[in-house]
């Protein structure tokens, strides 16, 4: 049996996975059920499903923009929860997978090679990229700092960029992989994770952590 819950866009059969997306699930269709004005993040600084939703698919249309899409993979070194909810579930939503520098921050640049990186320590950032063999297509760069133009984009700008041709969610199989991270996640697996915890509201920490590992 199909979870309904997961919105699925083709749905499995013996021979196929089928598709979906973890944004989709996670935050979509809760908007398209009618929960809009609901929080899906509570606390101090609460957020409804509809300013999210807003929120992600702005980024998930810088992303694309980029040409960050099904395959490619982006390296998340953020230190702020709600920042690494909205960039986890901006790169599901266009297919991406998406990963965080565990191995230390070189390491990984080097090892899985991103085509985009989400960083809130430029300065460090910018050292390692001087000496890793890899070099990224874009880097994205929360806080002050002073940019490469030739490869940094402040975060507010690709934001900016992004709401004026939001991304949809990609059709990605269901046995994709959704992270590296803790080994190798299923697009289904943690599709089936998020619509749950979604279901009421939770922390950013909690929808990172859930996002994350």
């Amino acid at each position: 049996m199909t979870d309904p819950i997961l919105g699925w866009f083709r749905l499995p059969t013996a021979t196929d996975p089928g598709t979906l997306n973890v944004c989709y699930a996670a935050i979509d269709r809760p908007v398209i059920t009618g929960r809009s004005d609901e929080l899906v993040l509570s606390g101090p600084e609460p957020v409804t499903f509809a300013t999210m939703l807003e929120d992600v698919a702005a980024f998930a249309g810088a992303l694309a923009g980029l040409g960050i899409g099904p395959g490619k993979v982006a390296l998340m070194d953020l230190a702020d929860d709600v920042d690494t909810a909205v960039g986890r579930l901006a790169c599901a939503r266009v297919g991406a997978v998406s990963v965080s520098p565990s191995t230390g921050l070189a390491s990984a640049v080097d090892s899985l090679m991103p085509a985009v990186i989400l960083s809130s320590r430029h300065a460090e950032l910018a050292a390692v990229l001087e000496h890793t063999a890899h070099q990224p297509d874009a880097c994205i760069v929360r806080g002050d700092a002073d940019l490469d133009p030739t490869r940094d984009i402040a975060w507010d700008l690709a934001v900016k960029a992004g709401r004026t041709d939001p991304a949809g969610c990609a059709k990605v199989p269901a046995d994709a992989p959704y992270s590296f991270d803790a080994g190798v996640r299923t697009v289904l697996e943690q599709a089936e994770r998020v619509a749950r915890l979604t279901q009421s509201p939770v922390s950013a920490a909690q929808l990172r952590a859930a996002l994350e590992g």
